[in-house]
């Protein structure tokens, strides 16, 4: 477990707050006409109230599963489409988001929820919007246990197509399989305890209907469950040392960082321009799974050489927290040099528009 606090500037800053607007929107897409369709299957019931026209659960599913799927597809570049806070939860549990943006993203959640909610109230004249709760004859505690399991469930799916650092192509359906998930567990729990995987929707319900009680059910089981989920992908699939590929050996670059032939004396512009190009070529050397890690080495200031930055990737075990390494060698993380990412793109996309850039750059 990675934990990361973040800062208040972080909070503060035009990108993070662009990313929790795009959560509460998201979370707007998928309320809006999960919740529309709850009303209005609650108004074909029977005049007893006795039964849900036959379908019904089937109709809730693919409300779900297709809601979820555009508002997870709308903010995935912008937020990573979390659209749950029990997924932003598990995310934080894994160090891939801040508690700061954490919380910034739980507040647009629940806002997102709310509003979704009112507005529907409006648009319906005033009808009653659905809410979760027991449904009689079972304890708190097998509610908890669905929603642990059910949460566990859509964690893992988030966690396998979106946040794996080696999904790969698998992040083009994450999308679709996030809201195939939901919509399967709705309908194996929608008639149980309403599949409440997310802790935003029951909170909407809650503040639209003023109902509370089980209210706890409906955070307490999701976040234990996207614990769960968070802590065992991150264990045995991201953490694990056999989860990436063996660092080349330091002798398989030492071609790469042997000094130039002239015995002409070189200016320091020169010679911190070499040691750019020669940690470029070290990092192209470097498989995707240090990624992360490229990035941080080539913008410390002062630039490490290549020893130095071979030794901070080797160093650490999941190759994701190289800039900590930095301190041993008495260096600041700075991020105020952007030829070296232009550069890295360029590479490898040979037929980008920075390609030029990159090649007056780097004089190659």
């Amino acid at each position: 477990m990675r934990i990361a606090i973040g800062n208040l500037k972080e909070a503060t800053h035009p990108d993070t707050l662009k990313a929790a607007f795009a959560e509460l929107v998201s979370m707007f897409i998928f309320v809006f006409p999960s919740e529309g369709c709850a009303i209005a299957l609650a108004n074909m019931m029977t005049s007893d109230g006795a039964a849900t026209p036959g379908g019904g659960f089937i109709a809730a599913a693919i409300s779900h599963a297709f809601s979820l799927f555009v508002a997870v597809s709308v903010s995935a570049n912008i937020s990573g489409g979390h659209v749950n806070p029990a997924v932003t939860f598990g995310a934080f549990l894994g160090g891939h988001i801040s508690l700061f943006k954490t919380i910034l993203y739980w507040i647009a959640q629940l806002l997102g929820s709310v509003t979704a909610l009112f507005l529907l109230k409006i648009a319906t004249g005033g009808l009653d919007t659905s809410s979760y709760a027991l449904r009689g004859g079972e304890t708190p505690w097998n509610a908890v246990i669905f929603m642990i399991v059910m949460t566990f469930q859509l964690v893992y799916t988030v966690y396998a197509t979106t946040i794996d650092p080696k999904s790969g192509d698998m992040e083009c359906i994450a999308p679709i399989s996030i809201g195939f998930v939901v919509g399967a567990n709705t309908l194996g729990g929608g008639g149980l305890y309403g599949a409440a995987m997310n802790p935003a929707m029951a909170f909407g319900q809650a503040v639209d209907s003023w109902k509370w009680n089980s209210q706890w059910i409906y955070w307490f089981g999701p976040f234990v469950g996207a614990a769960i989920a968070a802590l065992v992908y991150e264990a045995i699939f991201i953490s694990s040392r056999n989860a990436h590929e063996q660092l080349p050996t330091k002798e398989e670059f030492e071609s790469l960082v042997s000094a130039p032939g002239c015995e002409c004396e070189k200016s320091k512009e020169y010679v911190l321009h070499f040691q750019k190009l020669k940690l470029f070529q070290f990092h192209m050397g470097l498989n995707e799974t240090y990624t992360q890690a490229r990035s941080q080495i080539l913008l410390m200031t002062p630039l490490p050489n290549v020893n130095q930055a071979y030794a901070m990737v080797i160093s650490d075990e999941s190759h994701k927290s190289v800039a900590s390494q930095a301190a041993i060698l008495g260096m600041s993380p700075a991020v105020n040099d952007k030829n070296l990412e232009i550069a890295m793109y360029a590479r490898n996309n040979p037929g980008g528009s920075n390609n030029q850039k990159f090649k007056i750059n780097f004089n190659l």
